[in-house]
């Protein structure tokens, strides 16, 4: 955490608890363990997201001991949880666990809660339930205090290494993802990055394998991806499978992996348009079309048949049906 003026800016007291709902992502856990002046932070964990039980129970315990101390810097924060259901069981139904679950473990009236825009309909009952509790929240890297809009601290933005920590999952060295000590069953990602506040994972069939290889790779990735889902819950990561064709669509729901890259995927790449395609890697070709490697997409040149010299390719902006950007073939002149 980097304090912004910190000799000046106001600082939560020593000595204060923070009550913390996690609904649908969490990230809050780690932002919410870097406020500095918090001694004891209680976090209302969705069944969703943290399974309760003994299953749950770990995962949380794993988190702390080998990713708060390393990335927050904290070690002496007495941390406590309680388990609700969270939106998906419908506003009475949220509402009435979160009320019987925080009675049950005689939860002490917080001095401050942690407000998330993913959490409104917990974070609304909490109120009500604790309604002299300071609400804090995160306004882009800063920290606010909602009463009088003061910043109280500024974090700095999510690594990519830390939002995976905060999830129990890592990428090893051979590109491949992996739940604590167990390495899924997904062939290595051909990208990945944070995107907002999210990481994006993209696996890309960028070879022309045979059918039964696509299908078993397609099959894997759905796997691995309900596995990742069964642990932390929806919403957590943007999942991308490219070119697996209907193998992949077929064995996962569209709502969670997205299968055909978009125009601005190439964007994101460096490929405007008219962006020339710098020592473009030929995949495959027919009689009619070229594909070639870009970055960890596929672009597709139409072969006219006409060109005798070697063509500059450059990007049209512009897309087919299976997400290929489509390239133009500019021909050098002839010195």
């Amino acid at each position: 955490m980097n304090p912004e003026n910190s000799s000046s800016t106001p600082q939560v007291p020593m000595g204060r608890t923070l009550l913390v709902p996690v609904g649908g992502s969490r990230a809050n856990i780690l932002q919410a363990c870097k406020i500095e002046g918090i001694d004891e932070i209680n976090f209302l964990l969705t069944k969703s997201l943290f399974p309760k039980g003994k299953k749950g129970e770990k995962q949380l315990s794993l988190l702390i001991k080998e990713n708060l101390v390393k990335h927050a810097g904290r070690d002496s924060l007495k941390i406590k949880a309680t388990w609700i259901d969270g939106p998906e069981a419908g506003i009475e139904g949220c509402r009435d666990s979160i009320i019987q679950e925080l009675e049950k473990d005689s939860v002490s009236p917080p001095d401050a809660i942690f407000v998330s825009g993913s959490t409104l309909l917990i974070v609304a009952t909490i109120c009500d339930l604790f309604p002299s509790a300071e609400l804090i929240a995160m306004r882009g890297p800063n920290l606010i205090r909602i009463s009088d809009g003061e910043v109280i601290s500024t974090f700095e933005k999510l690594e990519f290494d830390e939002y995976l920590a905060i999830h129990g999952i890592n990428v090893n060295n051979k590109g491949k993802l992996m739940i604590g000590q167990e390495v899924l069953s997904a062939p290595p990602l051909k990208d990945f990055r944070m995107e907002g506040s999210r990481a994006s994972l993209t696996w890309s069939n960028q070879k022309w394998s045979t059918q039964k290889t696509t299908k078993i790779n397609a099959q894997s990735i759905s796997n691995t991806i309900k596995q990742i889902v069964d642990s932390i819950g929806i919403g957590a990561f943007n999942f991308n499978a490219y070119y697996f064709g209907f193998a992949m669509t077929n064995s996962s729901n569209d709502q969670i992996v997205n299968t055909i890259p978009k125009p601005n995927d190439f964007r994101l790449l460096g490929f405007e348009v008219g962006s020339q395609i710098k020592d473009p890697i030929l995949i495959h070709e027919n009689s009619k079309k070229q594909f070639y490697k870009i970055g960890h997409l596929v672009g597709v040149l139409i072969i006219d048949g006409n060109s005798n010299s070697e063509p500059t390719l450059v990007s049209t902006g512009e897309i087919d049906p299976s997400g290929r950007l489509i390239l133009e073939a500019i021909q050098q002149e002839e010195e």
